[in-house]
């Protein structure tokens, strides 16, 4: 069920900062196109660690990544999401000429509401975990700081988050053990039946 109200939905399109849910934790983002700075000012994030993009698969979410992926990566792609995973691979660079780093992260979180949300703005958002940097991500709204949420417009809810963060897999990478940026939630053995198709 739809259960966004039409205000939230402008104030995410006008470009506000708000909360979403995920199926690991809760999210923190701004609708792409948005100035990003205002997230990392106020989590108090490196300017050096990249946001990733949140979507879902209905978009055109590989336009995002340098054109020379291979098929098992758009296989596993396919097989993977959505889910728990957030998949690195070359940015576009044409597309993306304002994001400051080589590569990018694609997330597609496993909640209805998320996805619900992103059919109805029909375009990404970037994201981040809703806590201020260095404390632990947050799973319950009542466990966001008073910080956070007196600076959000809205507050997406969504289904439970498990309160396990996605597994990060850098696609890049030409071993498995060196893809794995981070173990979350995500099961990597996936990974490695599709790895194994380009061997």
């Amino acid at each position: 069920m739809n259960n966004i109200k039409n205000e939230d939905i402008e104030k995410i399109k006008n470009g506000d900062i708000f909360i979403f849910p995920t199926e690991t934790v809760l999210g923190l983002g701004v609708i792409y196109g948005t100035d990003t700075r205002k997230i990392y000012e106020l989590k108090g994030r490196d300017f050096k660690k990249p946001l990733s993009l949140h979507l879902t698969k209905e978009l055109d979410y590989l336009k995002f990544w340098r054109q020379d992926i291979p098929e098992w990566i758009k296989e596993l792609i396919k097989a993977a999401v959505p889910g728990p995973y957030t998949f690195i691979y070359y940015k576009n660079k044409e597309l993306l000429s304002d994001f400051p780093f080589e590569k990018i992260g694609l997330r597609f979180p496993d909640d209805e509401t998320f996805r619900t949300l992103i059919l109805d703005i029909k375009t990404p958002v970037w994201g981040t975990s809703a806590n201020i940097s260095g404390s632990a991500s947050i799973q319950k709204l009542s466990d966001i700081s008073p910080e956070i949420l007196k600076s959000v417009s809205c507050v997406i809810s969504g289904s439970n988050c498990s309160g396990k963060e996605s597994t990060v897999i850098d696609l890049t990478e030409n071993k498995v053990e060196k893809m794995i940026l981070r173990q979350g939630a995500g099961d990597i053995g996936i990974i490695e039946r599709y790895r194994r198709k380009n061997d």
